[in-house]
């Protein structure tokens, strides 16, 4: 065999040395934008929502235990800084926008972050719950998708530990606050009864509120002020309680976020009633 000379093996080794360091430099230039794409990111405020979830959320009504649709994700983290109050925000606008454009039929959910930590998460379903593994396994892949080189979901457990069911109430037949009649109440203030729209929003904008219920009770409140206005009705409790929750801090995001985020989810309650009521008189 003839011997291969110093210039020939310089052809030879160089190429592949380009090669070796154009995918190292392709890599790291990856690892780049997904980190930027994480550091970057801003809470989505569009208020896009399906109609397919608006009148899911409509006809819901609760048929499962928190245990049926509940199940644990895990977090591994990909990168050495961590920014958990980021991660939380990306993780609950993705799973909004998962839910509203690819598994409607879920309606929502309800998360809790034991112990304060951001590598395990308790989730419980709504609806559909005989299809949560499948639900959240897509969920995973859709999220990982976009941010894997800064952190990895999987699903970690197929259910809940017992002592965490206390802080998932109010969409599931086991809750002890489960209230038939409250269902009923919030469904005819979905169809624009305005009875029933004072109702929820002195029963949302009455209480001592996390994140949550501050989000709907000031949507609430704001509607009813609006259809009372609309009607030259005045209401004294829903007009003190308006007052008052204006008062309360921000979301995270600050005020202008705060009352975007707020208008947003108006909007998004104002067409389900506008899609509900034409439902009932028949005009869809």
């Amino acid at each position: 065999m003839a011997a291969i000379n110093r210039h020939q093996l310089t052809r030879i080794a160089l190429p592949g040395a380009i090669l070796v360091l154009a995918l190292v430099i392709a890599g790291y230039w990856q690892r780049f934008e997904c980190k930027q794409a994480f550091e970057s990111w801003k809470p989505s405020v569009s208020g896009e929502v399906s109609e397919a979830l608006l009148l899911q959320s409509v006809t819901f009504e609760p048929r499962y235990s928190r245990q049926k649709c509940g199940a644990v994700l895990q977090v591994v983290w990909k990168q050495e800084e961590r920014n958990p109050v980021q991660f939380y925000s990306i993780f609950h606008d993705e799973l909004n926008n998962f839910i509203n454009t690819r598994e409607p039929r879920s309606t929502g959910y309800l998360t809790s972050f034991p112990d304060g930590r951001s590598n395990l998460i308790h989730i419980v379903l709504m609806n559909d719950c005989q299809r949560k593994k499948e639900i959240l396994e897509g969920f995973a892949l859709y999220i990982n998708n976009k941010f894997d080189c800064n952190f990895s979901i999987s699903l970690f457990s197929n259910s809940l530990p017992s002592d965490s069911l206390a802080y998932f109430r109010g969409f599931w037949t086991d809750d002890p606050d489960y209230d038939p009649q409250a269902i009923a109440l919030y469904k005819r203030a979905m169809m624009g009864d305005l009875e029933a729209i004072i109702d929820v929003a002195v029963k949302l904008g009455s209480r001592d509120s996390s994140e949550y219920e501050y989000i709907n009770g000031r949507a609430w409140l704001s509607i009813a002020k609006d259809e009372l206005e609309r009607t030259g009705k005045r209401n004294l409790e829903i007009e003190d309680l308006y007052e008052k929750i204006l008062l309360e801090p921000p979301l995270r995001g600050g005020v202008d976020f705060t009352n975007n985020f707020i208008n947003k989810y108006k909007e998004k309650i104002e067409l389900i009633i506008e899609i509900r009521s034409r439902a009932e008189t028949g005009l869809r």
